[in-house]
């Protein structure tokens, strides 16, 4: 699922964080979008953001 799915989806107005190549990137939620949090959906910002400046993968 595209994280701007995602954040469409807990809180839309993070959006505006984030490239278009940030929102495009594909994340995989264990369980299901319904559970995510305001607290969840930051951190998986913080980590896609660090990803695509380092090129790194984060665990």
């Amino acid at each position: 699922m595209k994280l701007s799915t995602i954040v469409r989806h807990v809180d839309p107005k993070l959006q505006s964080m984030l490239t278009i190549h940030e929102l495009n990137m594909p994340v995989v939620l264990r369980d299901g979008i319904n559970s995510v949090t305001t607290q969840d959906i930051l951190e998986i910002i913080e980590a896609t953001i660090l990803r695509s400046k380092n090129g790194v993968l984060l665990h």
